[in-house]
């Protein structure tokens, strides 16, 4: 005599082909797969009946997301390391098959994701990227765009994403019209021609024996749009994967192209790509455009560097371009010290909002609780004295930042809370490391609700873009009577609020949240918060 169907076969409707432990239907979906000789108590034509089958219809969506999330799942190895272990690299013939049937209608699609990607996606994800026409503008973008096929599919795929996100009628909308499916379709297809792309792009480069530099600047484009990517669909820590290959290749262009005196000299790379523009010959504007390469190089550098900076913090290390930082970025030097160096660095506030020298010195705390944690003399609460010392040294500096910019006339208006919030989520951060979890210290309640205070009086188009590691910083060591007010910023997002790592953000603080009085003050530290969940989000 057979077995008799799973429950959950029986619940659905489904056919079961009765294979223990699990069949074949729910192994699939990879939901539970109830077997009993005896009837479940919950199966029992009531309420219990039916509150079971909404459960099983959940792990049934949440599956399906799973799924999809994995078919853009990247992974990008290091240079000379052959990507045939995980897959036989494609051919043109496979490239080809990638092609839709029905070119025309795609090459609409794709051309109405293009101009959305210019117009409305690149803006939204970069606000403070604002380049002047006479400098050139945004024109790179579009040049790359048409021109590196890598980083043209991959912002087609973010494009789609945050068109599907229009269409919703809240975060989380799950039905499809045939327009949405169309777009999710389109993404899946780009996703894939990405990184086939990007990976025959790699492994040309592990088999050229002379260093090209465009060569390789183009491929760095290419991954560096894979992480951005990532940080906008907030899928999981698949970003490490894809900046341990970008910062690997980023110290290979330098080492080849911009070496000097034992630090990356940026002047000689851009010196390097340098071809003038023939719409610009003969005109005297006093300062240089970019091309498209150049322009190209110095975004994603910064958005590398950026990226280095926050995920130092997550993973307790030093920032791995730290030793580089004074020759990469030209606004490293906070306001209360006069600088005369004559570098040609990166202006990391142009591009992602934080000033260069927050960011620097946020490095120099993650370096700071790294050496804490590793010092053995560090024991019941005790910080050696060399490390307390550069603690009250790195305060200073922000105390003294943070009066700066309250009376500087060099910020623009809509800037100055931008800048705050990242001085003061960094103060959190330090306070952390010397004085152990405690959201009740002074110095903790006040930038917290400084912090929220901002978070609370500007657009989230540009709040949470812009400080999305401070907000969740900050949303972690918040009293219980300021939870709500963390909600609604994320809340007022609407579909938005998962296009990027701001429903992430929020979920991690509310369980924080529920763990506030299970933490340890002295072994607690951000990150841990940002592991709670085991995903370990990168916070951009």
């Amino acid at each position: 005599m057979s077995s008799p169907a799973c429950w959950t076969c029986r619940l659905r409707r489904k056919k079961c082909d009765r294979v223990r432990p699990i069949c074949a239907a729910c192994a699939g979906l990879d939901i539970d797969c109830h077997y009993s000789a005896v009837k479940p108590e919950w199966m029992d034509g009531g309420q219990k009946q039916d509150d079971m089958a909404k459960a099983i219809k959940a792990q049934v969506r949440q599956s399906t997301s799973s799924r999809r999330d994995k078919e853009f799942s990247v992974q990008i190895l290091p240079l000379g390391e052959s990507s045939s272990s995980l897959q036989t690299p494609p051919s043109q013939d496979s490239l080809a098959s990638a092609t839709p049937v029905h070119a025309t209608g795609q090459d609409e699609t794709d051309d109405f994701l293009m101009t959305l990607y210019l117009d409305t996606v690149f803006p939204f994800l970069f606000p403070w990227y604002q380049p002047t026409s006479i400098s050139g503008g945004r024109t790179w973008l579009l040049a790359i765009l048409k021109g590196q096929l890598g980083i043209k599919y991959t912002a087609l795929s973010i494009s789609a994403y945050y068109f599907t996100l229009t269409l919703a009628k809240d975060a989380s909308h799950t039905l499809r019209t045939p327009c949405e499916q169309h777009v999710w379709d389109t993404l899946a297809l780009h996703m894939k021609t990405s990184l086939n792309i990007v990976r025959q792009d790699m492994d040309g480069l592990s088999k050229h024996t002379k260093v090209d530099l465009f060569r390789q600047t183009h491929v760095l484009g290419g991954i560096v749009q894979l992480l951005i990517f990532e940080t906008t669909m907030a899928r999981g820590n698949d970003w490490n994967m894809h900046l341990t290959a970008a910062l690997a290749l980023f110290n290979d262009i330098f080492e080849a192209h911009g070496m000097k005196d034992g630090q990356y000299d940026l002047g000689a790379v851009l010196r390097g790509m340098g071809q003038d523009w023939a719409f610009f010959e003969g005109a005297q504007l006093g300062f240089s455009v970019w091309t498209a390469d150049q322009a190209s190089f110095q975004f994603f550098s910064a958005f590398l560097i950026f990226a280095d900076i926050i995920s130092s913090v997550s993973l307790r290390t030093p920032p791995r371009l730290q030793q580089y930082h004074r020759s990469l970025i030209a606004d490293s030097h906070p306001p209360s010290e006069f600088s005369d160096d004559k570098v040609q660095g990166i202006r990391m506030e142009d591009y992602v909002g934080c000033p260069g020298w927050v960011l620097v010195t946020l490095g120099e705390v993650a370096k700071l609780e790294s050496l804490k944690h590793t010092v053995d003399t560090f024991q019941g609460g005790r910080i050696p004295e060399e490390l307390r010392n550069q603690s009250i040294r790195l305060e200073g500096m922000l105390e003294d930042g943070l009066v700066a910019i309250s009376s500087s006339t060099n910020q623009t208006q809509n800037r100055v809370p931008v800048v705050e919030a990242w001085i003061h989520a960094t103060i959190l951060y330090l306070t952390i490391v010397v004085e152990g979890w405690n959201p009740s210290h002074p110095k903790i309640l006040r930038s917290v609700q400084r912090i929220l205070e901002i978070i609370s009086t500007i657009p989230w188009q540009l709040s949470l873009r812009s400080i999305m590691w401070p907000f969740c910083v900050a949303g972690c060591l918040a009293a219980p009577e300021q939870e709500d007010m963390f909600r609604s910023v994320v809340s007022a997002m609407g579909p938005f609020q998962v296009f990027g790592t701001a429903k992430e953000a929020l979920r991690l603080t509310e369980r924080i949240w529920r763990l506030r009085n299970q933490l340890d003050k002295d072994s607690w530290s951000l990150c841990h918060c940002f592991e709670v969940d085991g995903a370990g989000f990168l916070l951009i």
